[in-house]
């Protein structure tokens, strides 16, 4: 969609053009995307984590052959995901841009049981 809410163009398929595994409707204007291959989350290895600008969620999808088997909002309304990294620790590290204010760099440690 542009910004003023027409659509872009009338085709959304076309001969030998593959349709997406996830789409949403309206745009959560996804930002960063990241699989998970760190060692902190061993549950959320190779997990796709995509980050949103429009609707500031952070979310993770759970990806199986060709197929989304699962998704989670992981959070929302903290700012806007500009940025998800797996860091050396196997932590999850994610920029967050706050409208009006300094940003800030979160990072996901596991809960110790």
């Amino acid at each position: 969609m542009n910004y003023d809410g027409t659509p872009v163009a009338a085709k959304t398929h076309a001969p030998g053009m593959e349709q997406p595994m996830i789409n949403w409707t309206p745009s959560i204007a996804v930002s960063e995307i990241e699989f998970y291959t760190g060692d902190r989350f061993p549950r959320w290895r190779n997990n796709l984590f995509i980050g949103s600008l429009a609707q500031q969620k952070f979310l993770r999808v759970v990806i199986d052959g060709d197929r989304v088997v699962h998704r989670e909002e992981i959070f929302h309304g903290l700012g806007r995901v500009r940025d998800i990294k797996t860091g050396p620790d196997g932590c999850i590290y994610i920029a967050l841009e706050l409208i009006g204010k300094l940003g800030r760099i979160v990072r996901l440690v596991p809960v110790e049981n």
